[in-house]
């Protein structure tokens, strides 16, 4: 493997590793002052670490497989989700490659981070079900936020809460937590409807969710994120297209009934 990186107009370049031999997973921080990859030996594998204008360095333990490089947002410090055998039913999440797992499963992703880079979210699946996690890079702590059959959507909202979309069989949730993960609270939970689209409207601190329920028909809730205060806005409409909001109104294209012309509305959130 070949590994360069230049500037956009060519005249900075650094080569960080030029035709190296048996490299796995690889992966540099946002700053590019620091690549990381995977010394892949005949039965292990070896975190490697190389600074701007620095040798290589070895970096924490010796593994059997890792399948996954990553650097924290710190720009320092690097995840690996590893196997210490390769008989291992189970795979771990570690910091820089040492130490005891901060998690271990089937399967381990990472899936986003807070847009300080102070939180980051990681999905595990054990065979049966996902599980939602936050790892806060401050206090060092790995929370629990979820624990269902799908998780279907994870994301950040008004930068000071913390978003989840999971469902387990027919009854669908939507899960508000601080950013760290703690203290998460149940906007929606239903078993009636499934959840198609929601719609996060700075304008009026509110999110819109759009539901269908099982004769096809499309409903609007409405809440905050902060307490369970939400309620439906629509319900059981023919098709709902949502175009635009302002502070204190959603503005709409729509069926009412099937067979109607499309017409457009204004609707008062409140």
């Amino acid at each position: 493997l070949t590994l360069t990186t230049t500037s956009l107009d060519g005249e900075d370049e650094i080569v960080w590793l030029d035709d190296v031999e048996d490299v796995g997973q690889t992966s540099w921080n946002e700053a590019l002052t620091a690549v990381a990859y995977v010394e892949l030996g005949r039965n292990d594998a070896q975190l490697v670490m190389l600074q701007e204008g620095e040798d290589a360095v070895d970096v924490g333990d010796e593994f059997a497989e890792i399948d996954l490089v990553r650097f924290l947002p710190d720009g320092e410090t690097v995840w690996v989700v590893a196997r210490v055998d390769e008989n291992d039913d189970e795979e771990g999440l570690y910091l820089n490659a040492a130490g005891d797992p901060l998690l271990e499963e089937d399967s381990i992703r990472l899936v986003g981070q807070s847009d300080d880079g102070e939180n980051v979210l990681i999905v595990t699946d054990n065979g049966r079900e996902l599980a939602l996690f936050v790892y806060n890079v401050d206090s060092e702590t790995v929370t629990e936020v979820v624990e269902e059959d799908i998780i279907e959507d994870v994301f950040y909202v008004a930068e000071d809460r913390l978003l989840a979309i999971a469902g387990s069989g027919d009854r669908w949730k939507i899960l508000s937590a601080n950013p760290d993960g703690t203290e998460p609270i149940e906007l929606f939970d239903d078993n009636d409807f499934t959840i198609n689209s929601s719609y996060w409207l700075p304008e009026a601190n509110k999110l819109v969710v759009q539901l269908a329920d099982e004769d096809e028909l499309t409903s609007l809730f409405v809440t905050s994120l902060e307490t369970e205060d939400g309620y439906f806005l629509l319900e059981q409409w023919d098709s709902i297209r949502l175009l635009a909001a302002s502070e204190d109104a959603l503005i709409f294209q729509a069926r009412e009934d099937r067979g109607d012309d499309w017409r457009l509305y204004s609707i008062p959130l409140e």
